[in-house]
């Protein structure tokens, strides 16, 4: 798995790793003073959740909003709400609560791509669905995240076991092969989206985890959404979730 980079504490420009009022896949986090990346929103119950990575999580993870902080860059915007390591997932919530950032904070389909200098707060294209089944063999998709720009690569494997993990925890993974060898995204962009990508549209397939200049594996989004009978915010309208 990728280890969790650390922010810069100056904010320079809106980038990914901004402090966003409206809240989207490819965004930054921040838990105790490490970065991971934001896949997108899920929702339950009419509550709404930042989705990521668990091995990003620090502290408590607890359902009752006793969790470790979570900081959207360098405002407060949550807490470590579920983590589903106990089922093999790398896959992790955090709810939206305890923010800290003026004007409050708003679930979208959003997601940012580009890592340039932007001091706008716009995304590039938006999620329209999340993946029903597993990525088909040699299935073209894409990542996002926090340090490095969008790569894309071809799944060569789905639904693996696997344990050559540097935590030694078990993980199920789908595998993909970088189209070139920069690799498939590096440290603080665990926790990202990986989606199949359309000019209309993009389908959230799963949740980046880590891997190296070879392959790289994620947790397939429906796995994580099924195991807490949570849904992928897809909507075009952007609601509040935070005062």
């Amino acid at each position: 798995m990728f280890s969790k980079k650390e922010f810069e504490i100056l904010e320079l420009y809106k980038s990914q790793k901004g402090n966003w009022t409206n809240l989207g896949a490819g965004i930054g986090i921040n838990i105790n003073g490490e970065g991971c990346s934001v896949a997108g929103i899920a929702s339950k119950n009419g509550t709404y959740f930042l989705i990521t990575a668990s091995h990003c999580f620090h502290g408590t993870v607890a359902s009752n909003g006793t969790g470790t902080l979570v900081k959207q860059f360098t405002y407060n915007v949550g807490r470590q709400h579920a983590q589903a390591m106990g089922a093999n997932l790398d896959f992790g919530l955090v709810k939206i609560m305890d923010n800290a950032l003026s004007g409050g904070r708003y679930a979208t389909n959003g997601i940012r791509i580009s890592t340039d200098n932007s001091t706008l707060e716009i995304f590039d294209n938006k999620l329209i669905a999340a993946d029903s089944t597993s990525p088909a063999f040699s299935q073209v998709v894409c990542r996002a995240g926090i340090i490095t720009t969008k790569q894309c690569g071809r799944v060569i494997q789905k639904g693996a076991i696997t344990n050559n993990w540097a935590d030694g925890k078990t993980r199920k993974v789908s595998i993909v092969v970088p189209d070139d060898s920069s690799g498939f995204g590096t440290n603080g962009d665990s926790g990202g989206p990986v989606y199949r990508p359309n000019t209309t549209g993009n389908t959230l397939t799963g949740v980046l985890v880590g891997g190296n200049a070879s392959y790289t594996c994620f947790t397939d989004i429906m796995d994580g959404l099924n195991y807490y009978s949570a849904s992928l915010y897809t909507s075009n309208s952007i609601v509040k979730v935070a005062n």
